[in-house]
């Protein structure tokens, strides 16, 4: 005698990867990494979510609101000893779990500014981020 039992699925554990804004790097990145997962396992469902990048994905990481995020190292250390953007709000529950990529660090200003070197950005305004996009 055979008994006809209808299959069980196995449970799918969903995850949401955080990544930066459209077009950014991380946002390809999370892009590619949630289809890669998604096409290899059946047992997890990734989704990546737009962010404004490694300070925000930091912080939704902390507060459980993401299961993966993609930031800077500099981020994630300034976050767990409370400096920085971080001043009062430290968190120990981040831990970095692999590089993707080292990226040379760029600064630059205009040629006709009278900014030669790093200390001369002492007391002046700096963007690092796309323009018009409020810092957080």
């Amino acid at each position: 005698m055979v008994l006809a039992l209808p299959t069980v699925a196995p449970a799918q554990t969903n995850v949401v990867v955080g990544t930066s804004s459209v077009g950014g790097s991380y946002y390809l990145y999370a892009g590619g990494l949630s289809t890669f997962i998604n096409e290899h396992s059946d047992k997890i469902a990734a989704t990546a979510q737009a962010t404004r990048g490694s300070v925000e994905n930091a912080r939704l990481l902390a507060a459980r609101r993401l299961d993966f995020g993609f930031a800077n190292g500099g981020v994630v250390y300034e976050q767990n000893v409370g400096h920085g953007q971080f001043e009062g709000a430290a968190a120990d529950n981040i831990r970095g779990i692999a590089i993707i990529d080292i990226a040379p660090l760029h600064l630059v200003a205009f040629g006709d500014s009278e900014i030669e070197e790093l200390a001369d950005l002492a007391g002046k305004r700096v963007s690092v981020g796309a323009p018009a996009f409020p810092s957080s």
